[in-house]
């Protein structure tokens, strides 16, 4: 399933960006998909955490560049 996570506009930044992993999965049990469905389901739960602090840290770190 894709996800977006996106911030509001601060400072006239808005950032947006999409969750959307492919896996291709052959021979798994029942196990190793219920294994492999449980890190999707805490990465897609993390996943706006993470762009938020990316971006908050390319910010303070001049490597992201805000243009007018």
């Amino acid at each position: 399933a894709n996800a977006r996570a996106s911030q509001p506009p601060v400072g006239g930044v808005s950032v947006v960006a999409t969750f959307a992993p492919v896996v291709t999965l052959t021979g798994g049990d029942a196990e190793e998909v219920a294994a492999l469905r449980a890190d999707l389901q805490r990465m897609h739960a993390d996943f706006e955490g993470r762009v938020t602090a990316a971006v908050n840290d390319g910010l303070a770190r001049r490597t992201i560049r805000v243009s007018a």
